[in-house]
Formats: C-alpha cells, sequence, structure tokens
C-alpha cells in the first residue's frame, strides 16, 4: 500500500507516493490485468465524457483565455484520469483502429492473381500514421508553453482515439455502401474526439492564448484518421 503526498510545483501540482508496506508481486495475473483493464474504461469515461453530474461548461473561459472549461471544484482543474495516466489505451485503441482499416481494405490483384498485400501496408502505415500524429501533437504542445508532462498528454490524445475505433468498425460493416452515412457518422465522431480531447486538456492548463495554435493541430489530426474510415 501507498500513501500519497501532493506538493504544487510551477503551477503543477504532483503527487508523490511513499511506500508503506504490502506488494502485489504475487498477486493473481488475471487480477493485474483486470485491474489494467478497469483502469482503462475510467480513464475512457473521464476523457472521452467529461460531463458529470453538477458540471456546465463555462463560455466565458474560452473568451478570457483560462485554463478551464468546466466549472468543478472537486476536480480541481485536473481530472484522475488525466493526472494518472497509461499507454494500454492508446494502445489498443491504435491497434483496433489500423486492424479495422485493414481488414476493410480491398483485396487487389496483381498481374500474376496473388492476393497483394495491401492489408498489411494499411494496418502499418495506419499504425505508423496514429504513433507519429500523436507524438508530434504532444511536442507541439510542450513547445507552446503546456504545463502538462509528455506523456500525460500523449495518454489524453490516445485516449480520444476511442471514437475513432466506432468509425473503423462502421467502415468495416459498410464498406463502399451508404457512403453519405458515412461521412455523417465520422464528422460526428472527429467533432466528438477533439471535444473530448480538448477539455481533457483543458482541465490540465493546457490551454493559453496559444489555444488555437495547440488544438488546430489536433483537430487536423482527427480528421485526417475520419477521412481513412470514410474512404
Amino acid at each position: 500500500t501507498t500513501a500519497n503526498d501532493t506538493v504544487t510545483i510551477g503551477g503543477e501540482r504532483i503527487e508523490t507516493r511513499r511506500f508503506t508496506g504490502g506488494d502485489t508481486l504475487d498477486e493473481p495475473v488475471l487480477k493485474t490485468i483486470m485491474r489494467d483493464v478497469k483502469g482503462v474504461g475510467r480513464r475512457v469515461r473521464e476523457i472521452i465524457w467529461p460531463f458529470r453530474r453538477g458540471q456546465t461548461f463555462d463560455f466565458r473561459s474560452i473568451e478570457e483565455g483560462l485554463s478551464r472549461g468546466f466549472n468543478n471544484e472537486g476536480v480541481e482543474g485536473e481530472m484522475a484520469g488525466v493526472k494518472d495516466w497509461d499507454l494500454w489505451g492508446p494502445l489498443v485503441f491504435c491497434l483496433a483502429i489500423s486492424l479495422l482499416l485493414s481488414w476493410s481494405a480491398p483485396q487487389a490483384k496483381d498481374k500474376n492473381s496473388q492476393t497483394s498485400n495491401s492489408k498489411n501496408v494499411m494496418f502499418s502505415g495506419v499504425f505508423v500514421l496514429i504513433w507519429l500524429g500523436l507524438m508530434v501533437l504532444t511536442v507541439n504542445i510542450k513547445l507552446l508553453g503546456g504545463s502538462i508532462s509528455f506523456f500525460r498528454a500523449l495518454c489524453v490524445i490516445g485516449y480520444g482515439l476511442f471514437p475513432l475505433v466506432i468509425s473503423a468498425l462502421l467502415s468495416l460493416v459498410l464498406r463502399h455502401k451508404l457512403l453519405v452515412v458515412k461521412i455523417v457518422v465520422n464528422a460526428i465522431v472527429v467533432s466528438w474526439s477533439v471535444f473530448a480531447v480538448r477539455n481533457a486538456l483543458l482541465h490540465s492548463g493546457v490551454w493559453g492564448s496559444r489555444s488555437f495554435l495547440a488544438l488546430f493541430p489536433v483537430g487536423l489530426f482527427f480528421i485526417t484518421l475520419g477521412w481513412l474510415c470514410v474512404i
């Protein structure tokens, strides 16, 4: 078990943990896995659906360039899911999107009537694109003066991929049918992702007067992934 102390350095809250005895090295593997799965689920719920009972969106905070977009004294400007970051969720969502888009890729044949490796190219291309995009966006946030840590920002943007898993699944089911429906659904999904990531980073005190410069690449990144789900 551990006991926690919280200190504030440079405007960012840092939590230190003191070991107070006991260990988890001998706990069952299934218990460890389930704890990680529950943690991923909690972060999805906190980042992708930031609304809570008693929270209201404060539009004045956007106009004034403040670092908070929701009024809730309980979170103290920072969600627990953002503070306790991990990369399991982004990895799972990245794999899911890459697999679904590769499965929905058309089967092409070369002159020798042999199936081409278009699916493998799609999987590797989307996987690399997502992780490179996540890292570039995170570096951009840090260069713009974001107080959030590198891996915490990477975690937040990575969890923003969750709605795009739904879009990629829809692309696999519909294939090349109902293009208008796919476009409408992807527009909603991309907007959802951008909105969720933006609010999660607001809780971490990232946005300031340079909010547009940090948010625009995030929107462009999710629009690109959404368009891949359409085509």
